[in-house]
C-alpha cells in the first residue's frame, strides 16, 4: 500500500483538503503531490524543511 502510486496520490490529496480546512490557507497553496518519498517520509530521522 505504501508503495502504491495512486494510494499515495489519493492520500496526499486528503491531506492537502485538510491542511486547507485546518490553516484556512487555499487548497492551491500546497503542491499537488508530495514533494518527498515515502522512504524519506517513513525515517525517523527525516525532518522536512
Amino acid at each position: 500500500m505504501l508503495v502504491d502510486p495512486e494510494w499515495i496520490m489519493d492520500m496526499w490529496a486528503d491531506a492537502r483538503q485538510t491542511a486547507s480546512q485546518e490553516t484556512e490557507i487555499g487548497f492551491a497553496i500546497f503542491p499537488d503531490a508530495c514533494p518527498w518519498s515515502m522512504q524519506q517520509a517513513l525515517s525517523q530521522a527525516f525532518y522536512p524543511d
